[in-house]
Parts: structure tokens; sequence; C-alpha cells
């Protein structure tokens, strides 16, 4: 094993470096770098406690292997009940790493007390020889990628190794082919099977060797496995890659609602929106990247669902996006509360995955609690959006309605909020209340640019700025808390709804936008004021139906289309509009105002087909917050209708595309035990059509997904008004193989008519796969207050994720750099930007880059193979002639036939 060194007569009597150039002797542990690599002519130096407190506090390791367990830390900390013989025997797996550990143990006893061992047991957790693999999580389909395989020797003799690829159907190995004998990185051979490369690793060393493989399927995960065999141990290790699909994806969603209540057999045919080919004759552009398309059908009872997808169900789960503020762990919160519920009001509550979620939900929990403030005197009691922020009026009593929502007596010895958190936000919340009864935010930026745009003051011609939407809401958390408080408390909090209450019914008459007027009723509604039945008769009034449906919202919707071919009436994806979130919170509202007053109508059954049309997911309507209440108000509904007990039904799917074998045709049972179940088929040809016949009685929710991935600009997702301007770019490091990637963002809000900024918002960028930005230099970036409204970060494989309090109406910019951590290549040309309101989903905007110049990346380029002659993971084979003697055949022959074994 070497590394390519390039000689020259003047390194004849001179130290070589690893990359480049050399150096003599009397400068090595100098100053000065004389190395390309900065590394090799300052290597085995002592640094200075200066240097050396600094490279501890600003090291960054890119690569897994034996500076922590991935357990971080707690493999040994277990527990177990002894026995009535005395003793209790626990197996425990030890991290592989080379580390000394320091092991205690306690017991407790009603009878004896407590004993603690004495002295500490120090264990060495360091093998003769053991092997670590790193390689990125996420790759694009046609990409190769360098299996970072570390070998380390612990043994004071040299030894030999054979690092062995296992064969596999899901990849193979990337050869290098030659020409007139030299390795030719432009020749690229793909071999199946098992492959094997010997290698020679010194006594008490380490050895890295990076070993390409391509994977052949075109979408999904699949493992590497990679075996260390020397003549004293082996060791075999695994890793897991997702290949995700090429291009600008692009998602097409179809949901409804088989209702058999009153029928006994229902037939619908969903359209696929892809078609079995590409290619147009007449046009250039083709419609999709081959290989991209995916599909899947889901089913299940009832109309909540689908319940309990992972635990916990979270934000990414449902909706596809991933957030960070403080309203996104109360997303999550709330989800799985009402997942809860609706299993426990339907009795289908199984007690152990209960006490999987409430595990979890204390861990939300925390997450929220992280920016509450308490010893702020002035704003103790309130929530934060971000660890920077201001108090948020709006995020606290949204708070306090999911920890209300959350609070349930025989869930206590679970799940429980403290009085002392309920009394301190509701005591914040009315020491803030306004001498009129109303609720406004406190800073001047949040008054300007709330973060939900819809709790914004309004403006009259008559009484001037009001606001029915904030104080309505705050209004349900106090109704909702009061109960729970005691003392003066109690008393204040009373008045302070009185008062709110109070400024509610004498607006009501000036409510007039469909969303303020369903939010208003079901406040009075739920309170039982004496404004309840002039309210539900404005609510009445600005209902629309359509097509058997029933909503409201401040501007038509349109239903989902409908195609006509050979007689069928195919059903056609839903299509982003331009008040989808609005309408879908307010309708909600509106379906429990329903419920509350009249239980379960005809009313309320149109309010149910249509919101179950709206959804943009398999688990989520439009956005977080509108999903939130909307699983509030078809758990209500569930429980009154107690569809479970005369459920009994059979739907059957055929699909189109896969002809008539047994593939193509599946019907699947739902009975009172399984509506809770999520069934979900999988479409292998991505194209035609789906049949749904549906028999017996009861509901049921029928979802069919398509995603798809583009590569031209004319092709990509369109928001149904531009809210939005963005621009991306994109600049390479000056080094050869584009090492680090600087992309600039510039963007700017455009839908002034609706507001001079938007509402909190989120940039989503692309980057190439095996690139990576370390959080804390993109916090840095954010502390810089570069943007002065960028307040977040997240960084996930192959994306980086900016969130913003608003976006103003002047360009601004921002860059961000990101460097290869992984040897990924051939790169996928192109990437997709969006920006987005994250409670608004439906407004947003894409853009496309393309870059060929990545894609022409070879893997010797990334230096991902131990193959390629110019980098420094290159093997040399004229190193094993200076062991070449005649005890080293045999040695070589024990290492074939010897029946080898693994420590483990």
């Amino acid at each position: 094993m070497s590394h390519s060194i390039k000689f020259s007569e003047e390194c004849v009597s001179r130290e070589s470096c690893q990359s480049e150039n050399c150096f003599s002797f009397v400068n090595h542990c100098g100053e000065i770098m004389n190395c390309g690599d900065q590394i090799h002519d300052n290597y085995e130096c002592e640094l200075s406690e200066r240097e050396l407190i600094e490279y501890r506090i600003n090291r960054t390791n890119l690569i897994i292997d034996f500076y922590d367990p991935t357990t971080d830390g707690d493999w040994a900390w277990v527990s177990g009940n002894i026995g009535p013989h005395g003793n209790k025997y626990m197996t425990l797996s030890v991290p592989k790493v080379t580390d000394s550990w320091y092991l205690t143990a306690f017991t407790v006893s009603p009878y004896h007390g407590f004993s603690l061992i004495e002295p500490v047991i120090q264990y060495d957790s360091t093998r003769p020889f053991l092997m670590t693999m790193d390689a990125p999580s996420v790759i694009r389909r046609g990409e190769q990628v360098g299996i970072q395989t570390i070998l380390a020797n612990n043994t004071p003799k040299d030894i030999f190794a054979t690092v062995v690829l296992h064969s596999s159907t899901d990849y193979v190995f990337v050869k290098l082919g030659t020409t007139d004998g030299n390795v030719d990185e432009g020749k690229i051979l793909l071999l199946g099977g098992e492959h094997h490369h010997f290698v020679w690793i010194p006594a008490g060393g380490q050895l890295e060797v990076r070993i390409a493989v391509k994977p052949i399927i075109e979408q999904g995960s699949f493992e590497v496995k990679i075996s260390g065999i020397t003549q004293i141990r082996s060791d075999t290790g695994s890793v897991e890659i997702n290949v995700i699909p090429e291009g600008a994806q692009i998602g097409k969603h179809t949901s409804l609602v088989v209702d058999l209540k009153n029928r006994a057999t229902v037939l619908k045919f969903l359209n696929i929106w892809v078609e079995e080919s590409p290619l147009n004759p007449r046009d250039p552009m083709r419609k999709y990247i081959y290989g991209s398309p995916t599909a899947h059908v889901t089913l299940y009872g009832d109309v909540f669902g689908p319940i309990f997808p992972s635990i916990p169900v979270t934000m990414n789960d449902l909706i596809g996006k991933q957030g960070q503020g403080t309203a996104d762990r109360l997303f999550d919160l709330s989800v799985n509360i009402w997942s809860l519920h609706y299993l426990r009001l339907t009795n289908q509550l199984n007690k152990s995955v209960a006490r999987q979620v409430f595990v979890q939900l204390n861990k939300i929990f925390a997450h929220v609690m992280r920016r509450f403030e308490v010893n702020d005197t002035t704003n103790s009691g309130s929530f934060r959006m971000w660890d920077n922020s201001q108090p948020n009026i709006w995020l606290s009593a949204w708070a306090l309605q999911v920890f209300m929502h959350g609070t349930f007596q025989d869930w206590e010895n679970y799940f429980i909020v403290e009085n002392k958190i309920l009394s301190g936000v509701t005591s914040w919340l009315i020491r803030n209340q306004n001498l009129d009864g109303t609720f406004g935010e406190l800073s001047d930026s949040y008054q300007r640019h709330p973060l939900n745009k819809k709790m914004q003051d309004k403006v009259t011609n008559t009484n001037g700025p009001f606001n029915v939407t904030l104080t309505a809401h705050v209004t349900i958390g106090l109704h909702l808390v009061i109960p729970h408080l005691d003392g003066k408390l109690k008393l204040e909090a009373n008045l302070a709804k009185y008062r709110a209450i109070m400024y509610l019914e004498k607006h009501l008459n000036e409510v007039n936008d469909p969303y303020e007027v369903a939010l208003l009723t079901y406040v009075l509604t739920l309170v039982d004021s004496s404004e309840k039945d002039a309210a539900f008769n404005r609510l009445y009034s600005r209902r629309i139906e359509d097509a058997g449906f029933l909503y409201w919202s401040p501007g038509p919707i349109p239903i989902n289309g409908i195609i006509y071919e050979n007689q069928r009436p195919f059903l056609q994806p839903k299509n982003n509009e331009y008040w989808d979130s609005v309408a879908v919170e307010a309708t909600s509202y509106a379906l429990l105002v329903y419920l509350i007053r009249d239980g379960v109508t005809p009313f309320a059954e149109q309010i149910v087909l249509w919101l179950n049309s709206m959804k943009l997911t398999d688990g989520a309507f439009i956005s977080s917050l509108d999903t939130a209440i909307t699983f509030q108000a078809l758990t209500e509904y569930s429980n009154k209708a107690r569809l479970r007990d005369i459920t009994q039904l059979a739907v059957t799917i055929e699909l189109s595309s896969s002809g008539s074998g047994t593939e193509s045709v599946q019907t699947i049972e739902i009975t009172p035990d399984s509506v809770a179940t999520t069934h979900t088929i999988n479409i292998n040809d991505v194209w035609g059509h789906v049949n749904i016949i549906g028999r017996g009685s009861g509901q049921a929710v029928v979802q069919l997904d398509v995603t798809y991935g583009i590569d031209w600009e004319e092709l990509k997702d369109t928001p149904p008004k531009e809210c939005f301007d963005l621009k991306v770019r994109e600049f390479y490091s000056l080094e050869w193989n584009k090492t680090a990637l600087t992309v600039e963002s510039c963007f700017r809000w455009t839908l002034l008519e609706e507001s001079i900024t938007s509402g909190a918002a989120v940039l989503e960028i692309e980057i190439p796969s095996g690139y990576g930005l370390v959080t804390s230099d993109a916090l840095d970036l954010i502390a810089s207050r570069i943007h002065p409204t960028l307040h977040d970060v997240l960084i996930s494989p192959g994306k980086t994720s900016w969130y913003f309090d608003y976006i103003p109406p002047e360009w601004t910019c921002f860059n961000h750099t990101v460097r290869r951590w992984y040897p990924v290549a051939n790169l996928t040309a192109t990437r997709q930007a969006t920006i987005y309101e994250a409670y608004a989903l439906e407004r947003f905007e894409n853009v496309i880059t393309r870059d060929m110049s990545l894609k022409e990346l070879t893997i010797c380029h990334v230096c991902g193979s131990y193959q390629c002659p110019y980098c420094p993971n290159f093997s040399r084979s004229h190193n094993l002639l200076y062991f070449s003697s005649p005890l080293l055949y045999p040695l070589l022959y024990s290492i074939v036939i010897l029946n080898l074994y693994s420590a483990d």
C-alpha cells in the first residue's frame, strides 16, 4: 500500500511529500508548509499547548471510525430485575472502538437497600484487528460511490489482510480498465460477483481502502457488505445506501373516500399521471427522466389516517418537509396526540403501541420546552419560535391548546404537562391582553410580519385595525385551560376570556372573510356564547357547494378534474390552488361547529368527503397548521359517526399496467379489527390507471401517490400565483475535482396584493450527492446576521434547508459553501431549489439548475477507488516486492485455505 508520489532529481536526498514536491529534513516540523497537503512535513510533530487546544476545539471528523461508538457511549447502560436465584446474566454488544472503559454497577433492593460494586472494572475494547465502513446515506440513480473502509491493526506485527466485497444483485464493482498496461480511469468495467483485494497493514497502523461500487437498482435501498480477513481475525461490516431518482421531483396525489354507508358497491377510476414512455416524437422535451417514476396506492378504513406510519409521527413523515421551529415541534406533538385520541375513542388503542408513542411524546415535548421562557421576569411563560427571536402570542396560545389536548387523566402516568407550565403560559397571555379584550403581538416585527399571516391585524374603514383571528385563537386556549387552574389565576383567566368573548361578539357583524367567520363561529360555539346562532348563520351563508362537496374558502377551489376515456370517468390528481391551506383550516373549524351543534349530519359528511379530497400527501393535507386542525376535526367525526362498528368491506384494486397476472388485482378486507391498518400497494410499472371496486359497508380512504423526476425548466411544478422570485447560482472551487461548491441564493416576495411580506418561509436547496455542510459553520453564517430574518438551518443528506421569519419584497442574497465529504462520481446534472411559505405550501417557487461538469467527474476524479494512481489511497502493486520471499507463498496459500472465524 503506497501513495502516488511525483519524484524528481532534487528529491533524491530529501523527504518526499505525499502529494507532490519535497522538503529538506531540517525544515521538518517548521512553521512553513512545504507540502501541498500541508500535512506530511508536519507529521509526527509535537504540538504546542495552544495548537493542541485549537485542534481539539475545531477538529472535524468526516469519517465514522474510532472516536465514539454509534450508541453515543451508553452501550453499557442497561438495567434488569434480579430473579429469586440472586443473579442476572446480560450479554452486551461492545462497539467497534479502540478504547478503554470503566464499568460499575449498583443494585436497589427493598430489603437490602442500595449497593455499589467496588472497585471499578476497567475494560479494554481493543481488538487485534477491526474494520469500519462509511459511505453517504443517499445517492442518486446512476452515480458511483466509493465505500471508505478503514482497517486497523492493533498488534505489534505487520499483518496481511484480504478485503472482500461480497457479491450482490443490487450493485456491481467498478474496475478501472488499462491501456498499454497502465491504469486508464476513462475505461470503466462494471463487474458482478465477489471481489478480493490484498493489502499489507503495518504494526499498530491503520489503512484506508476505498472500494468503488455502482448500484444497478433504479430506486430504493441497497446494502454493501465488505469483509476484512486476516490470519488472526476477521471482521465484516455493511452500510446501507438509499438510491433516489434523478431530476427535480414532481408529486401528484389523488385521494378519495370509498363511501359504502348507504350503497353496496362503489366503482372509481384513478388516472396515473405518468405515461408509459417519456418521449414524444413531436416534442424535444422528454416528459420525465427514465427510471424516476414511482407510485403506490394506500388504503385504510374510516376517514382518519394513516395511523402511525412511524413512531412517532413527524412532519417529515406526513408532509415530506423537515421543520426546525417550535411550531413544527408542536405540530409533531399535536398529530401524535390526536392519533392516540382517535385510537382511544374508537376502542383501537393498543397498550404496547401507546407506550412507545408516549416515550416519543415526552421527547418531542422536551424539544418544545427548549424555547419556553422561565428566567425572564417580563416574558416568563412565553414561547419563542427560535433561540434568538422574540416571544410570540400566537405560538404560545397554540402551545397551550396542544398541551390541553394532550392532557388526559388516564395518560398521566405516561405523559403529563405540569400545572406550573400551564399556569405560566396562561399568566403571560392574560398579562398581555389589551384593554379592549383583544390580543396582539408584542414586538413590532411580529405585528408587521406575523409568522402565521392568518393572525394579522385587519383594517376597517370605520373602527381602524382590529384582530379577531388572534383573539379567537387565544380564547380557545384560555377556554381549554381554565378547568385546570385554581385560585386567583383561574379568576383572572375567566375575566380575560370574558373580555375576549365580548370583543368577538361585538365585531361579529364586521367579519366577512370565510376563514375568520369559521374560526369565530367555532370559538363562540365552543364557549356557548349567546351569539353562537348568529355566528352560525353567517357561517352557513358563506358555504360553497360543488359536486356534492361542502367547504369554506375566500375563493372557489376547483375539484379534481375528470377525463372520460372509453366512457369511464378517470379522476385526475389534485392541483395546487391559491386558497388551499386557508380553505382546509376554515372547513375543519366549520366541521367542528357542525359536530358540536348537530352531530353527524349530511352536511358533516359532505365536509368530510371534501377534506379527504384535498390531501397532497398520504398523511397530510396542505401544510402543518391546517393538518393539525383537520386531525382534530376528523377525530371528533369518527368518534360521533361510530363507523367502525359497521365496517365490513372489501376493496379490490386493479392495476392496468400489470397486465392480467396476479399482481394486477389485489383485494383487501377491512374489518372492525383492521380499520386502523394502513395497506400499501407499490406500482412497479408506473403508467395507465387504477380501478377501485368497493363492496360491503362502511368507509375507507384510497390514495394514489405518483412521483417522477424532470430535467426541463418548462415542466417544473408551478404555483397558482407567482409569490416569490428565486435565483440560484453555483460556483465551484478552482481545484480540478470541484471539492467545494458555493451556492448563491437570491429571492424576494412578489405577491404584494396579499401582504407586504411573506409569512414564515423556508428555502430548500438540493446539493450534489456526497457533499455536506458542517452545522456549526451554517449557524455561524446565521449568527453573522448576513440575512436579518434568517434564524435556523437544517442540514440533511442532499439538501440544506434555511428558515426565515419572513421574506421581504426587496432582493436579498446570501451564500453558503458545501464541500465533498464522500467520494461520489457521475453526479446527476439536475438539481432543484424551492422557497415556500411554511404554513401555506401552495405559495412557492421552484428553480432548476443544470450542470454537466459534475456529471463528467469519474471515480478517480473524486479519489473513490484504491485503483486510482494519482490519489493518496492508491494501492501500488510493486510495494509487495519488498515482501517477496519463499516464505510469503505458503502464507498466501494459508490465507486461502484456512478456516477463518470471527472473534465476534
